[in-house]
């Protein structure tokens, strides 16, 4: 039974992590690879050239470092948003608090697409187009990320809270020195989520840019007219070099993520 066990996740693993191996095999494809028959998955000679004629694009490492700033600060809003949010329906008691809340658990029966043309007229409005702002605002209300950290506060024993009042500190002091170590897995898995998420936005700045320097990187990859011809090489690598910066958030982040996981602070 373990047998089959290790198989089946194995067969999984593989079949999750092919595409990956593939693209990054292909960045390393010569012409000769691309057109060989039968088609292949290793490369026949080794070369560089593919990531050097994706960087050499005018605007390819422009559209890089835009999708890094979004994600940046994307992240570092929603999730600024999203914590006093929690605190403040986890910790307060106001008129029309459940009622708030509702509303904010209705707002997730709604498709973000939905709401594109009122969020761009929006936004065109506030004079927001072309801008890292406005390329983060619509997405800087995490209803998800209010969800698990009210749970996360609501689950922290009253006794500590109060022991913390009674020591004087106020809110501040509380989410500085309780709060913030405590939900610091949460936190970090919550980050990656957006990050990643933010970093791979496509529609919105599609349609809140039209000038060419403000174009995020899923936008540029079809801009750069390297799948004109047959030779995807450069376009795979274009692509190879987006997944970096997933990767390394997930290799600095594995060890929280897996210890929110143990305490189930994410959805299965």
């Amino acid at each position: 039974m373990k047998i089959f066990k290790y198989i089946i996740t194995t067969l999984f693993v593989l079949i999750v992590l092919f595409p990956i191996f593939y693209t990054l095999s292909a960045s390393l494809f010569t012409l000769q690879d691309f057109t060989s028959t039968p088609a292949r998955i290793v490369t026949s000679q080794l070369t560089l050239i593919n990531y050097q004629r994706a960087l050499s694009h005018n605007y390819y490492l422009r559209y890089l470092f835009n999708s890094l700033v979004m994600a940046v600060l994307g992240t570092t809003l929603r999730l600024s948003i999203s914590f006093l949010a929690a605190y403040a329906f986890a910790r307060f008691n106001f008129k029309g608090k459940d009622l708030c809340f509702l509303i904010l658990l209705g707002t997730l029966f709604f498709p973000s697409d939905t709401l594109l043309q009122q969020n761009y007229l929006t936004v065109l409005h506030l004079h927001l187009t072309n801008n890292y702002l406005g390329l983060v605002i619509t997405g800087l209300l995490g209803v998800s990320q209010i969800i698990l950290l009210r749970l996360f506060f609501l689950s922290v024993p009253l006794s500590l809270y109060d022991t913390a009042s009674i020591d004087g500190a106020g809110d501040y002091l509380i989410i500085k020195k309780i709060l913030l170590p405590l939900s610091s897995p949460l936190l970090a898995s919550l980050a990656l989520q957006s990050a990643i998420s933010f970093f791979n936005s496509y529609l919105w700045p599609l349609v809140i840019t039209d000038k060419i320097n403000m174009r995020t990187i899923q936008i540029g990859i079809t801009m750069l007219g390297f799948s004109e011809s047959l030779d995807f090489g450069p376009l795979f690598a274009a692509i190879s070099i987006i997944l970096i910066p997933t990767i390394i958030l997930f290799c600095f982040a594995r060890k929280t993520i897996v210890k929110a996981l143990t305490k189930n602070y994410l959805y299965t």
